[in-house]
């Protein structure tokens, strides 16, 4: 079970952290794709909103890894804990974030906001179901270290990749 679940958020992060590059590099042409037509087509709101769309972006490997992990609650029969850490981060954490980064940021800091609540949340619940592997009844972590080992590699392929995309978008 643990390495099936190791296995599955090492391939995601594989697998999330080079499309949110992309995401985020291509964040402004799809906006003006999908949006910049009609009354929409001021140059200010559509580069707001490829700002959110990128902010949200940054997050996409939080929000795929942190429903495979609370699944891993699910699959062991429990499903109070992951309710309880994300019931309460959002009550202790995600609220009063959004308030701050609200007046701070307007809506690109809301999107910042979401995910580093997003974050988190699958930071805490990996965490925690880790440590429920680790109890004498399973003895079976998940392997934080290789998965942190896969994120530490694959975001840095992501970031040379995304390096390389903002100077080819520089010279195009």
């Amino acid at each position: 079970f643990a390495d099936f679940l190791r296995s599955g958020l090492r391939r995601l992060l594989f697998v999330t952290l080079p499309v949110s590059t992309l995401l985020i590099l291509w964040s402004a042409p799809i906006t003006r794709l999908l949006f910049g037509y009609g009354q929409y087509n001021e140059p200010h709101k559509l580069r707001e909103t490829a700002l959110c769309f990128a902010l949200y972006t940054v997050g996409l490997f939080a929000w795929a890894g942190q429903g495979l992990v609370a699944r891993g609650f699910y699959a062991l029969g429990d499903t109070k804990t992951p309710t309880f850490i994300g019931s309460f981060l959002t009550i202790a954490f995600f609220i009063p974030l959004c308030l701050i980064m609200r007046n701070f940021g307007g809506a690109p800091g809301l999107a910042l906001a979401t995910t580093i609540g997003a974050a988190a949340y699958f930071i805490g619940v990996l965490v925690f179901l880790d440590r429920k592997l680790r109890k004498s009844r399973y003895k079976a972590p998940i392997g934080l270290d290789k998965i942190g080992g896969t994120l530490m590699r694959t975001g840095l392929a992501s970031a040379f990749m995304g390096l390389a995309g903002v100077l080819a978008l520089m010279l195009a």
